[in-house]
């Protein structure tokens, strides 16, 4: 804790942020309204004249409305008021006697002078924007209130009548003998038939009779309000919708990329998205009663989603809190729930070197959340040995100009400014980011996995932890590996496919495939696939300028048959599967190969001309060596060894595939 600011009241409100080019602090209470300076003084004090009683500020914005280089501080003020309502009560008229029903202000500071619009409701949000696309920028005015309704209804009215009786039964009168027993009460008698002496006892039965009558019947209702005003910087009213949905926070952005922007409004469970002359557009569902918005790209796809916080009040007791992030189509992205109610919740993005960052209030507990979801730590507040345990109101400002933001919040009538926890820059963070990324690596999240390891190796270089430096560059070597491991399987995708082209001779198509796989090749660092890329690429060419000059029968006829020939081969899927494993130059000799025995066993006779077709290819192997050498001087004996011993690899592999073809 920095510093710590006492006043009379409990605080209702707090801005953090700039005011008329500075940092300052802006609290409201039940007395006014406080400007404090970032090392906790008193610097200015309004008092505002509130309609009532138990009016509170409970929203500070700051703007330059006018123009003038001169900020204005925007309050939305809100409360709950009891209305009587005085009627000459007539028979058989319902009437309305009393509301409860939730009011508010929008009071404007600008310098000393203080205006006063009514709202009508308890104000949720105020923004400054052009909403309209017409260049000049309105006041918009969100606010949702509670209420409930008290009739008086003349109508019958049910009542109970309870009438009675006495009814007579016997019961045993004692021991007496037949001579006794009459003597022995008046109401006695001997029973002959089972010799013993009885007595007659009254009893009273009751029971009841429901009726009506005429009178007055009391009922409440519950009641809901929202509403969205806009208003010109001169404060005339130029737009004004009422809705009996209770709006409670809201947000605008523009949505669609297009010229006008949206409103997204909170509600009870339901997100409005609101065009600008407020019809509404879609309508999403909610875990909750949504108490505040955000709109931010969160998965990074160019357009705007939603962090809500969300408060469960229905089918539980003590209510279940939550953040969660949709998109745009109202799809979820992720979200995270809370043991006790969340009080606040603050969004940071102004320090995108260091980490964006949600921070969230709930019960004692500060938490700190990612723009994905994930909780990074959370964080117990103190006064000395005090524990902070009602937070109302966060907010986070780099006050002192360091780079780093601090907290802001207040916690009854106490505001407080706490350094964000060294853990933020510390190796702990950096730790965690590491392993974040790690996550993401494993489950192929590579984006994910980059943005994560990025942050930690910003952290451990601040920290001049080299260890954890090392460690980043490991991962990042990973990350590059299977990138490229990646593109390299897109390469040899592209170049199988330029081959089967090939071998059916189309050309053209052959050729674009090579182009591909080649750029692929070339963007990795590739070179023995660009290499190959060239050979194939030469041959195409000559085929092409070959095609162009020739048209006799006896090579359509040819080419139609080997085409036919290879596209048998080709569609075996043990041929697919030596395709898979073999590359470049050996897709061209197994498929030749397999011709070649195909070819035997039908016609002995063509040997001789396979064989010539061997030699060939093996021609154009070394000279494709050959080529690479030249482009590529001073190469390594070592790498074209291990060249060579792929190749009799790949060699073994289709004489094992090939005795596999021959046992179907």
């Amino acid at each position: 804790m920095k510093w710590k600011y006492s006043m009379e009241d409990d605080i209702t409100a707090i801005y953090a942020g700039s005011l008329n080019d500075g940092v300052s602090i802006i609290t409201a209470s039940s007395n006014g309204v406080y400007i404090i300076d970032p090392s906790g003084n008193l610097i200015k004090e309004y008092s505002i004249n509130f309609e009532d009683n138990s009016e509170r500020i409970h929203l500070i914005r700051v703007f330059d409305l006018d123009g003038d280089d001169r900020d204005e501080i925007l309050l939305g003020s809100g409360w709950m008021k009891t209305v009587d309502v005085e009627y000459e009560y007539v028979e058989e008229v319902d009437l309305l006697y009393r509301k409860h029903e939730g009011d508010g202000n929008l009071y404007i500071i600008d310098d000393d002078e203080i205006e006063s619009i009514e709202i009508d409701n308890w104000v949720r949000e105020i923004e400054f924007t052009d909403i309209d696309g017409d260049g000049e920028k309105e006041i918009i005015v969100v606010s949702g209130s509670y209420g409930r309704n008290f009739y008086k209804k003349y109508t019958d009215i049910p009542y109970v009548v309870e009438y009675c009786w006495y009814e007579n039964y016997t019961k045993y009168a004692g021991d007496y003998n037949e001579t006794e027993c009459n003597d022995s009460c008046p109401t006695c008698f001997w029973d002959y038939e089972n010799d013993r002496c009885l007595k007659i006892v009254q009893k009273e039965v009751c029971d009841t009779n429901i009726t009506t009558r005429k009178g007055w019947n009391f009922t409440e209702y519950p009641s809901r309000s929202g509403s969205l005003k806009i208003f010109d910087k001169d404060y005339n009213i130029k737009v004004e919708n009422e809705s009996d949905r209770l709006f409670l926070s809201a947000t605008i952005c523009n949505l669609y990329h297009d010229l006008d922007s949206e409103f997204i409004i909170g509600s009870e469970g339901k997100i409005h998205i609101i065009s600008q002359d407020l019809v509404i557009l879609h309508e999403y569902s909610a875990p909750g009663d949504i108490e505040r918005i955000f709109s931010v790209d969160v998965d990074d796809d160019g357009n705007y989603d939603f962090i809500f916080s969300f408060l469960v009040t229905e089918g539980v007791t003590t209510g279940v809190s939550g953040i969660m992030a949709i998109d745009r189509e109202g799809n979820e992205i992720w979200q995270e729930t809370f043991d006790e109610e969340i009080s606040d919740v603050v969004l940071e993005l102004h320090n995108e070197s260091v980490f964006n960052k949600i921070i969230v209030a709930s019960g004692e507990l500060l938490y700190f959340l990612d723009i994905h979801g994930n909780i990074l730590r959370d964080s117990t507040l103190r006064d000395g040995y005090k524990k902070l345990n009602n937070v109302r109101n966060i907010n986070s400002i780099d006050v002192d100009d360091d780079g780093y933001n601090e907290i802001i919040l207040s916690c009854g009538n106490a505001l407080y400014l706490y350094a964000l926890p060294s853990e933020f820059t510390s190796r702990e963070n950096a730790d965690r980011f590491y392993e974040l990324a790690e996550d993401y690596y494993n489950s192929e999240d590579i984006k994910n996995a980059l943005l994560y390891l990025n942050k930690s190796m910003q952290i451990y270089m601040e920290i001049e932890d080299d260890e954890g430096v090392k460690r980043c560059k490991e991962l990042l070597d990973r990350i590059q590996s299977k990138i490229i491991e990646e593109k390299k399987e897109e390469g040899d995708s592209h170049y199988s496919k330029a081959l089967i082209h090939y071998a059916h001779g189309e050309y053209e198509s052959a050729k674009m495939e090579l182009e591909t796989a080649r750029e692929i090749y070339y963007g990795i660092g590739y070179s023995d696939g660009v290499l190959r890329c060239n050979a194939l690429m030469k041959k195409i060419n000559e085929k092409l300028k070959t095609t162009t000059t020739t048209t006799t029968i006896s090579e359509v006829t040819t080419s139609t048959t080997t085409s036919t020939t290879l596209q048998s081969m080709i569609n075996s899927s043990v041929i697919k599967n030596v395709l898979s494993i073999i590359g470049g130059v050996l897709i061209v000799i197994i498929i030749l190969f397999i011709t070649f025995k195909s070819v035997k066993r039908r016609e002995e006779g063509e040997v001789e001309k396979v064989k010539e077709m061997e030699e060939e290819v093996e021609k154009e192997v070394e000279e494709e060596e050959g080529e690479g050498v030249e482009e590529e001087k001073g190469m390594e004996e070592e790498r074209k060894k291990e060249r060579r011993e792929r190749i009799l690899r790949g060699w073994e592999l289709v004489e094992d595939e090939w005795k596999k073809l021959e046992e179907l």
